[in-house]
């Protein structure tokens, strides 16, 4: 009869250990090294160079029209602030947090298409 007690108390014993986990913390909400920050292309039919600035980067990227760009994290949870821009103009600027992912689109007509993933 112990044996039988034991039995259906083992599998409660279990499920409970995975709620209890004391090494969960905020970097399981974090993108992972080597995912992407951005994703930024551009219309083919947009009459001009499109500029992505990058702050975790320090530099300023050149996207032709009909082009793509993909900025990978280097390292966990790292964040970005970007701007998008054509003849210095700001078309976008926005903040990357550390579990998201952004896909830009430049469209013929200059609007921007955005959408996110979250972890």
């Amino acid at each position: 009869m112990k044996r039988r007690s034991l039995l259906s108390v083992l599998p409660l014993a279990i499920g409970f250990a995975g709620c209890t986990d004391s090494n969960s913390n905020s970097d399981n909400y974090t993108q992972r090294e080597g995912s992407s920050l951005v994703r930024l292309s551009v219309e083919d039919g947009f009459p001009n160079k499109i500029v992505l600035e990058a702050d975790c980067r320090d530099e300023r990227f050149s996207v032709e029209p009909g082009e793509e760009l993909t900025i990978n994290r280097e390292s966990d949870g790292e964040e970005c602030s970007i701007r998008v821009l054509t003849n210095d103009e700001e078309l976008y600027s926005a903040h990357i947090s550390d579990y998201r992912s952004d896909r830009l689109t430049v469209r013929e007509d200059g609007e921007i298409e955005e959408s996110s993933d979250a972890v």
